[in-house]
C-alpha cells in the first residue's frame, strides 16, 4: 500500500468530546476504495457516540497514540460493531448434500483456500441443562479447505442433510491492526418498561472490533471500561474473531467487565457472563501475551474470554481470569498462561494440552455439566501448577447423571495424560477433614448404566510426578464404581 488516510481528513475533531464516529467510517471506506492504510493521529481522542454505524476495515490500520472513547450509554443497535475487519471477497453458498465425521475432502475445488461453515437444521445439539436451559442450537460446523478441497479440521459431526454451507475465501496477505487505547463507557442496563428502571438482563452488546478476515494481525490494543454501575448487560466481547481462521491476536491489554445478575430460563437467578475477548466459529486462532487491566482474582468480575464452534485454539504467554469453551472447541493448547479465579472451564473434541501452566480454581480442568461435561478425545496435563480453590476437589470436575438429552453422547476424555503437576494445597493441610485431591470427579450419584443417556467415564489414566504441598496422597477418584474399566498407568 502506498501512502495512508487519517480520520481528520474526513473531518474528525480527535478531541474527544464532538462525535467523530462518522468521519471514521468515511476514511475506512475510501481506504478500502483506494487500498490505503489508515492511521489514527498520536495524542488524539476519538469521541464514538451510539450510532448505528460500523467502520469496515480492508486495509491495514495504525492507532498507535491515540484514544477512543466509545460511549454505550445510548446505542441505537448494541450488535453494531464500532470496526469491522473485513475481507476482500464475498461469501458464497456451496452445493453440498451431507458431510461426514473425519470427511477428508469436498467433491469440489476452489480459486484460493476457503474457510468453510456448515449448518443442519435437521438437528439439534447443546441442549443446555441448569439454571440457563434452552432447546439447543442447530447442528453446526467449521473448517478450512484447500483449493483442490482437502479439509484441513477436523470434521466432528455427521451432516445427513445439509441446510445450509457458506465458504469465505481467505485472503492471501496478512492484514494489520494494531495500538490504541480504547475506553468504553458501560451501558446501564436495561429498560423495564413496566417499572421504568433500568434492569439486568441478557442483552448482549457487541461494540468493539470484529474481526471476519482470514489471515488477520490484529497487535497492542488497551482495552478499559469506565461507568460500570448496579445494572448493566452483559458483553460478547471487545475483540471478536468470528466467521475466520488464521487470525492472531497478540500484546493486548484488556479488562473484565463486572458481574451482574438476572433472572435465567430456569426462573431463578443466574450470573450473566460477560467477556472482553469472544471467538466464535473460527478455526486456527492464536493469542499470545494476552492481560488484562483487573485483578484475575477478584470475584466481581466475570473473566475475559469465551468462545464457540472453534477449531484449533492456541493460548500462550495469556495471564486472564477465565478460558470458555463454551458450546465447543476442537483440539486446543493452553501454553505458559496464568488463569485466575474461573480457570479453565471446556466441552468439545480432540486433544486438549495444558501445559507449564499456573491455574486457580475449584477444578484445574471444569467439563462444563450445563453440556454435559463432555470431551471426546485425549486430555494432556504437562508441568503444571493448581492452587485448589475449595478442599477434597479434583483436577478434572464435572457431572452428568445420565438423564439428560444433550443431543449427543457425552465422553469424558477417553485417556488423561498429567506428566508434571504440583498442587499447592498447603491452605488444607492442617484441616482434620481435608482427604486430599482426586484425579476424577463424582460425577453422578450412582453408574449410569441403564439410565436414559449413559454418560462414558474415562478409561485410560496415565500419572507421572504429581506432588502436593500438603503432603496428602492423590487419589484416582472417590467413588470406584463409577470407573468400571478404568486402567492406570502411574510412575
Amino acid at each position: 500500500m502506498n501512502g495512508f488516510v487519517t480520520y481528520e481528513a474526513f473531518g474528525a475533531a480527535g478531541d474527544g468530546v464532538r462525535n467523530d464516529q462518522e468521519a471514521i467510517c468515511k476514511a475506512h471506506e475510501h481506504a478500502n476504495e483506494h487500498h490505503l492504510a489508515v492511521r489514527a493521529k498520536r495524542g488524539a481522542v476519538y469521541y464514538i457516540g451510539g450510532e448505528d454505524m460500523t467502520a469496515v476495515i480492508r486495509t491495514d490500520t495504525d492507532w498507535t497514540g491515540a484514544r477512543f472513547i466509545i460511549d454505550d450509554r445510548q446505542v441505537q443497535n448494541r450488535n453494531a460493531h464500532v470496526f469491522r475487519i473485513e475481507s476482500d471477497y464475498p461469501s458464497f453458498p456451496l452445493e453440498l448434500q451431507s458431510l461426514s465425521r473425519d470427511q477428508k475432502s469436498l467433491p469440489m475445488t476452489f480459486d484460493r483456500p476457503v474457510f468453510v461453515r456448515v449448518k443442519s437444521d435437521a438437528r439439534r445439539i447443546y441442549i443446555r441443562r441448569g439454571l440457563n436451559q434452552n432447546s439447543g442450537v442447530p447442528l453446526q460446523d467449521c473448517f478450512r479447505a484447500d483449493k483442490d478441497g482437502t479439509i484441513l479440521n477436523d470434521i466432528i459431526w455427521d451432516f445427513d442433510t445439509v441446510t445450509s454451507a457458506v465458504a469465505q475465501p481467505m485472503d492471501e496477505t496478512t492484514l494489520t491492526v494494531k495500538g490504541g487505547t480504547f475506553t468504553t463507557i458501560a451501558n446501564p442496563g436495561v429498560l423495564d418498561e413496566e417499572t421504568g428502571a433500568m434492569t439486568s438482563k441478557y442483552h448482549y452488546y457487541s461494540r468493539g472490533i470484529s474481526c471476519r478476515r482470514s489471515h488477520t494481525d490484529i497487535s497492542g490494543i488497551t482495552y478499559l471500561v469506565e461507568g460500570e454501575g448496579d445494572e448493566g448487560a452483559p458483553y460478547g466481547g471487545f475483540i471478536s474473531v468470528e466467521s475466520c481462521a488464521e487470525v492472531h491476536v497478540h500484546d493486548c491489554v484488556l479488562t473484565g467487565h463486572k458481574i451482574y445478575q438476572t433472572i435465567g430460563s430456569a426462573g431463578l437467578p443466574v450470573s450473566m457472563g460477560t467477556y472482553a475477548l469472544g471467538i466464535n466459529t473460527a478455526a486456527n486462532i492464536r493469542f499470545t501475551a494476552i492481560t488484562q487491566t483487573t485483578d484475575i482474582m477478584d470475584r466481581r468480575y466475570w473473566g475475559l474470554m469465551g468462545s464457540n464452534f472453534c477449531k484449533d485454539l492456541e493460548f500462550e504467554n495469556c495471564n486472564m481470569s477465565r478460558f470458555d469453551a463454551h458450546m465447543g472447541v476442537t483440539n486446543c493448547t493452553i501454553r505458559d498462561c496464568v488463569l485466575g479465579w474461573q480457570c479453565l472451564n471446556a466441552i468439545g473434541f480432540g486433544t486438549f494440552i495444558i501445559e507449564n501452566t499456573e491455574a486457580f480454581g475449584s477444578s484445574l480442568v471444569n467439563l462444563r455439566s450445563d453440556y454435559g461435561s463432555f470431551w471426546t478425545g485425549t486430555m494432556k496435563i504437562r508441568n503444571c501448577i493448581w492452587h485448589p480453590a475449595h478442599a477434597n476437589g479434583s483436577i478434572i470436575g464435572g457431572a452428568n447423571d445420565s438423564t439428560h438429552d444433550f443431543g449427543y453422547v457425552c465422553t469424558m476424555p477417553a485417556a488423561i495424560e498429567i506428566d508434571g503437576l504440583k498442587i499447592l494445597d498447603g491452605a488444607y493441610a492442617n484441616d482434620p477433614d481435608y482427604k486430599g485431591v482426586y484425579i476424577l470427579p463424582d460425577y453422578a450419584a450412582e453408574n449410569g448404566n441403564g439410565k436414559p443417556f449413559p454418560y462414558v467415564p474415562t478409561t485410560e489414566l496415565s500419572l507421572h510426578n504429581i506432588t502436593t504441598e500438603s503432603g496428602r496422597p492423590v487419589a484416582d477418584f472417590r467413588t470406584a464404581a463409577l470407573y468400571p474399566t478404568l486402567r492406570i498407568q502411574r510412575s
